[in-house]
């Protein structure tokens, strides 16, 4: 019941933060259909998975690195290698120049 409450609260915050992060059932394109198990897997256990538009093309590499050392911070199991490689490539070819 409360993680049910987390998911549909963590939904509404996302529709007000002005279009910045959407949960990975708003994200519309093929691409990240097939990824959507991976993003969801590794970004919802910390944050509402952010869209790609959400940051600059040149951004995405450094913040998902980031966000593999907060995983290993807070002892979560870190990003498999291949899954990175993908999370990262799919963010950068699917954000704006």
């Amino acid at each position: 019941m409360l993680k049910a409450f987390f998911l549909i609260f963590a939904t509404g915050i996302a529709a007000c933060d002005g279009g910045k992060q959407e949960a990975t059932m708003g994200f519309q394109t093929p691409a990240v259909n097939e990824l959507q198990p991976l993003i969801q897997k590794w970004c919802s256990e910390c944050h509402v998975p952010p869209r790609p538009s959400a940051h600059q093309r040149g951004d995405w590499r450094p913040i998902v690195l980031r966000m593999q050392q907060h995983r290993i911070t807070k002892g979560l199991a870190p990003i498999a290698e291949e899954d990175l490689r993908k999370i990262i490539h799919y963010f950068q070819t699917h954000a704006p120049l």
